[in-house]
């Protein structure tokens, strides 16, 4: 293995070992999970990363998306990324990734299954089930609260 591809699996596995923060309960069952932080796996500032953030937030709106503010999170909070839980197709999904630079999104399905998917690589994902959504949604408003003020 290359030292790239080294690096990409570790972030491949960081995007399936995390929970989603909520200061609010899960209103969106269905839909696309969806980051402006951090495009292409990078890490940027603060600064840049809530200007893409302010971007894809007018781009939801000027579309009429609905939209639930959420936070992905590794379980020890010492990573997070400000995301938007959107009830729109996978489809509709890669596109807004691709828009905003990112390597990966996550799709719920009607059932409430998550899954891991990759923006380059068309109707696959890059992992087939990560489980349901609910088991990996986590109601704290006190946690969302701190990752605002750290990420």
């Amino acid at each position: 293995m290359t030292k790239e591809s080294l690096g990409e699996s570790a972030l491949w596995q960081k995007y399936q070992t995390l929970e989603f923060v909520s200061d609010s309960r899960q209103q969106i069952h269905s839909g696309v999970i969806i980051t402006a932080d951090n495009p292409y796996g990078m890490n940027c500032s603060r600064w840049q990363n809530q200007s893409n953030r302010s971007r894809l937030l007018r781009v939801l709106r000027v579309r009429g998306h609905a939209y639930q503010v959420i936070w992905g999170a590794s379980f020890d909070y010492s990573h997070a990324e400000y995301s938007f839980l959107v009830p729109i197709t996978c489809t509709q999904g890669r596109f807004l990734a691709k828009l905003f630079r990112q390597l990966a999104f996550y799709y719920c399905d009607r059932q409430g299954r998550l899954f891991l998917c990759m923006t380059r690589n068309r109707g696959r994902y890059a992992v087939p089930k990560l489980g349901l959504l609910s088991q990996h949604w986590r109601y704290s408003v006190s946690i969302s609260r701190y990752l605002k003020r750290h990420f």
